[in-house]
């Protein structure tokens, strides 16, 4: 015999209790875990006018998006392009401080060589030379050797077009 209309919507509504009642024990006896998110956080260099200015950069985006096309597109455009160097710039000199404060905290330089080698574990140590070129041998040398090539960040920036080849140059 087939089920009456009225008889399927109640069957159905029962079904719909038990699974309520089901999921109402396992959200009581079931032990749960609350997970901290640290995907929100701040990276530990940023600054308030880091933030200032990605809010720049995405008011910038939605001007460039909104324009119409022609001139005031490819003026905001350039505009977007400007804020993006300059948010690119700021980032890496808010890194590069971070790291030389980091490297700066340490009284002896072969404690930041020690962290080094605690972090490689098992891993082969590279190889480093010291100011002379000739191969470091013992701990205070390798610390010294890995603080010359890895730990010190120059103060002033490297020019790169002042040790180009001067005149013209030619490609084959």
């Amino acid at each position: 015999m087939p089920l009456q209309i009225g008889a399927r919507l109640d069957l159905e509504d029962l079904v719909v209790d038990f699974n309520n009642v089901v999921m109402d024990a396992a959200r009581r006896y079931i032990p749960t875990k609350e997970m901290k998110d640290f995907s929100s956080q701040a990276p530990y260099w940023w600054e308030q006018a880091h933030a200032a200015l990605l809010q720049e950069k995405e008011l910038a985006d939605k001007d460039m998006r909104e324009a119409l096309p022609g001139r005031l597109r490819r003026a905001a455009k350039f505009r977007l392009l400007r804020i993006n160097r300059k948010v690119r710039k700021n980032e890496q000199l808010l890194r590069t401080n971070s790291w030389r404060n980091f490297c700066n905290s340490f009284e002896d330089a072969s404690q930041l060589y020690a962290l080094f080698k605690r972090s490689k574990g098992s891993h082969s140590i590279p190889p480093f030379r010291d100011t002379n070129g000739n191969l470091c041998t013992t701990d205070r040398e390798m610390a010294e050797g890995f603080n010359l090539s890895c730990a010190t960040v120059n103060a002033s920036r490297t020019s790169w077009r002042s040790q180009a080849p001067q005149g013209k140059v030619r490609s084959w």
